[in-house]
């Protein structure tokens, strides 16, 4: 049986070090960069490495006795400075993955969840290390899914989004359901949103997993296919991405008036 993951082999101090080579390789300048995270109304910010960063959100690595216990709607500020330049830009966060990263930390997945407030604080110099992802991704608000259908070659899978995006959508599922799926293979996908009484039906690719908590999140990208449902009713999706990035701008303001 296919699964997405693997055993993980012992690592070395040599393979976290290229480990980190890699994920800096992939910000600009990010020796220079200094970063801190919030974790609650009392304490002092802690430093944090910044593993990856774009304009939904970041990635960023600290120790076991820092990071939160699970991903269950805790909100912290990240604030990320730059030596040389003198530059500073913060943010408010939401949790969205916590993952064993090596033996000492964790990697704790933040989703930004203030748009227009970053965008507010970049110029054209800090697009380069925010705009590295051209689709914003939002999750559905409890008590309003979006349902899923998910069909791939005999299996038929019933599920939730975890995040939708003009490009794709991230599934939830357990472990077992997950190690069906191959990275690169073709579904057929039906989704119903909250906002409308019918589905919308696409083909998706599969382009990754990643776990969350004792499940996995698959990300499926949204087929080019003119035929499809989705294609000619794009304006539902796109009404329903800004109704809730509404709602997310409106949380931000919320913990900003409450701090």
């Amino acid at each position: 049986m296919f699964s997405l993951f693997r055993r993980k082999r012992e690592v070395s101090d040599v393979d976290r070090a290229e480990a980190r080579s890699y994920h800096h390789s992939r910000i600009p300048d990010a020796a220079d960069l200094v970063s801190h995270l919030s974790l609650g109304d009392d304490g002092p910010p802690v430093a944090v490495e910044l593993i990856d960063m774009n304009i939904q959100g970041a990635g960023v690595a600290l120790p076991f006795h820092l990071a939160p216990t699970s991903a269950n709607d805790q909100y912290y500020e990240l604030v990320v400075s730059h030596a040389r330049d003198g530059w500073r830009v913060s943010s408010f966060a939401r949790v969205t993955r916590v993952q064993k990263l090596d033996d000492q930390r964790v990697l704790v997945g933040l989703q930004f969840v203030n748009l227009g407030d970053l965008y507010a604080q970049l110029d054209d110099a800090l697009g380069r290390y925010f705009n590295r992802r051209s689709s914003l991704r939002v999750q559905p608000i409890d008590g309003q899914a979006v349902k899923l259908r998910i069909e791939y070659k005999h299996h038929r899978l019933h599920g939730q989004a975890h995040d939708v995006s003009r490009t794709g959508v991230g599934v939830r599922f357990t472990l077992v359901q997950a190690s069906i799926f191959k990275i690169g293979e073709h579904v057929g996908l039906r989704l119903q949103l909250p906002t409308s009484t019918t589905p919308l039906e696409t083909r998706a690719t599969v382009r990754h997993g990643y776990r969350l908590g004792q499940d996995v999140v698959l990300g499926l990208e949204f087929d080019s296919d003119p035929v499809c449902s989705l294609s000619a009713r794009r304006k539902e999706l796109d009404t329903y991405l800004a109704e809730r990035e509404q709602a997310m701008f409106a949380l931000q303001e919320r913990l900003v008036r409450r701090d």
